[in-house]
C-alpha cells in the first residue's frame, strides 16, 4: 500500500505524519462542496422565480457561503505548507524513545505569523523542534513557544533548530529532568490546541 493510500484510509490527528496534506485535501473538498451547494440553491431560486434574484433562495445561498468561506480560509492558511517527507520522517522516528512525544506536520499561528515545524520532540522537560521551511524564523518561533508555555506555567525548555543535523544531534541526547506527573498530558493538550 502506498503512502497516499495509507494516509487516505486512516484518521490522522493534529501533529501526526501526513496531517498537513490530508487536511489540505479535506478543506479543499469541503470548500468545493459547500460552494457548489450554495450555487445550486441560488440557481434553483432563480429558476423558480423567473430569473429574479430577489427571493429567499438568494438569502439562503448567501448564508450557505459563510461556512464555505471558513473552509476556504483554512485551506489558504495550510496551502504553503506540506507534510514532512517520508525519508526525513524515517530518519527521525528511530530516535524517538519510549516516553517521548513526537509531533510532526505542525502549523500554528501567532498574531503576526503562520509558522511550520517539521518536528517537535518532547523528552522530559525539553521540547526540541525543527523548522519546516528554510524561510521560517526559528528564533521567533522559539520565543513564541517559550512565552506561550511560560504563560501556562509549564517548566519546559524550548529549542527550535534550523538545521536537521543539529536537531538530530540534539534529540540523541538524554533528558536531564522529567515533567511532574500529569504535566505531560496537559502539555500535549495545550500544544495540540495551538495547531491549525
Amino acid at each position: 500500500m502506498s503512502k497516499e493510500d495509507r494516509i487516505s484510509k486512516q484518521k490522522i490527528s493534529k501533529g501526526e505524519h501526513g496531517y498537513i496534506d490530508r487536511r489540505k485535501r479535506q478543506q479543499l473538498l469541503r470548500t468545493i462542496i459547500m460552494f457548489s451547494i450554495a450555487a445550486a440553491i441560488y440557481i434553483t431560486g432563480l429558476a423558480l422565480n423567473k430569473w429574479e434574484n430577489t427571493n429567499v433562495f438568494t438569502i439562503v445561498a448567501a448564508l450557505w457561503v459563510l461556512p464555505s468561506a471558513k473552509f476556504l480560509v483554512n485551506y489558504i492558511v495550510l496551502a504553503p505548507f506540506k507534510t514532512v517527507g517520508e525519508e526525513q520522517y524515517e530518519k527521525v522516528l528511530p530516535l524517538v524513545r519510549e516516553g517521548d512525544t513526537m509531533y510532526t506536520d505542525m502549523v500554528f499561528t501567532s498574531t503576526e505569523k503562520v509558522m511550520d515545524l517539521a518536528f517537535l520532540i518532547i523528552r522530559g522537560n525539553e521540547a526540541v523542534g525543527l523548522i519546516g521551511r528554510e524561510k521560517e524564523d526559528a528564533s521567533y518561533m522559539e520565543q513564541y513557544l517559550k512565552d506561550a508555555l511560560k504563560k501556562r506555567a509549564f517548566a519546559v525548555r524550548v529549542t527550535i533548530e534550523k538545521k536537521e543535523d543539529v536537531f538530530l544531534r540534539h534529540i540523541k541526547r538524554d533528558a536531564t529532568e522529567s515533567l511532574p506527573e500529569g504535566e505531560l498530558k496537559r502539555l500535549q493538550e495545550f500544544l495540540q490546541s495551538l495547531m491549525v
